[in-house]
């Protein structure tokens, strides 16, 4: 397949090698389950925190020391900031969750798998395979045409 390629002057297509490097073989797993269910769980940490954050609020407190009071004040200053945070990195992962979802479906549509029934970790691990055999056809095509070329 690949000499093909070398031979009609197409080697350009090898580039698909180029556009699965982020499947390097060092790349860790995550399923989609796994990666949604974590989502999930920061959402309600930071639904937590919000009502910590509403019930610390120093209009619902009445303090005898102005030290309590002090230190309360300064909970609340950062508390806030990381809640505001965190709230705006969670609008973020949501815009990009939506994007990952829909790209996840699409490629295993493609692939011919049922979205709701495949765990993403085959479709990748089969891309990772086809990119390693590739790379591999790759670079014994170009040995052999560097050895008939010294010939």
């Amino acid at each position: 397949m690949v000499k093909g390629l070398y031979d009609k002057n197409e080697e350009n297509l090898l580039g698909v090698i180029d556009d699965l490097s982020q499947l390097a073989d060092s790349t860790l797993p995550l399923s989609t389950s796994d990666a949604l269910g974590e989502y999930e769980n920061l959402k309600k940490q930071l639904s937590y925190l919000q009502k910590e954050m509403d019930r610390v609020q120093p209009s619902n407190n009445v303090f005898s020391s102005p030290t309590a009071k002090a230190m309360s004040d300064v909970y609340c200053v950062t508390l806030e900031k990381h809640v505001t945070a965190a709230r705006d990195r969670i609008a973020y992962i949501d815009k990009r969750k939506v994007l990952f979802t829909k790209k996840v479906r699409s490629l295993m549509e493609y692939f011919g798998e049922d979205p709701k029934n495949t765990d993403n970790n085959n479709i990748f691990h089969a891309l990772k395979e086809f990119r390693r055999a590739l790379c591999f056809s790759k670079e014994t095509v170009e040995w052999k045409l560097s050895r008939n070329h010294q010939m």
